[in-house]
């Protein structure tokens, strides 16, 4: 059996806010009643906390019957958010909109560099010359750079749910569709 997450990646929390965020987030998804305060687990997460009672509204299709290992994981920490396997295809320059094959390019040295907190965590472009970081780069399927995100797991969300913690928290946000 394989796994799908679909990420609501924060793009600007700071490390040191992120967790007290996650909390507030989280608080707030309960008193909505999206999420429970019922916890379960899954391999390779962290605790989940179980859908609610209004979570049937955030959803993109409806779930004809309940799924296993179906919750929210809330990630508190830096970390690349990618698309696990399904892959890249390209990797385009934010400066002047030229696609890359990732094989082409450091994206891995550079995704690194920003794990780290490095601070040159860019790749130049080699059509432009330009040198933007790693989280500027748009890749065929998107990735999201951050210190904190929502991860619905097995959980088909719908943007709206990612457009309203984006309003609650006042950030902007990336969504990411991994593949276990």
């Amino acid at each position: 059996m394989s796994d799908n997450i679909v990420w609501i990646v924060d793009l600007d929390a700071s490390p040191e806010e992120a967790p007290a965020l996650g909390e507030r987030v989280t608080a707030w998804l309960v008193a909505e009643g999206i999420v429970s305060s019922a916890t379960g687990s899954a391999p390779g997460a962290g605790h989940l906390l179980g859908r609610g009672p209004s979570a049937a509204a955030m959803d993109t299709f409806p779930l004809m019957e309940p799924v296993a290992m179906c919750g929210l994981e809330v990630m508190a920490e830096r970390r690349v958010f990618h698309t696990g396997d399904n892959g890249i295809d390209s990797i385009r320059c934010p400066e002047c909109g030229a696609s890359h094959d990732p094989d082409e390019l450091p994206w891995t040295d550079a995704a690194g560099s920003w794990l780290e907190g490095a601070a040159d965590d860019g790749m130049t472009c080699p059509d432009c010359g330009a040198h933007p970081g790693i989280a500027a780069w748009e890749f065929d399927l998107p990735w999201g750079f951050g210190n904190l995100a929502f991860g619905f797991w097995n959980w088909p969300v719908s943007e709206g749910l990612a457009t309203g913690i984006s309003a609650f928290t006042g950030h902007r946000y990336r969504v990411v569709h991994e593949h276990l």
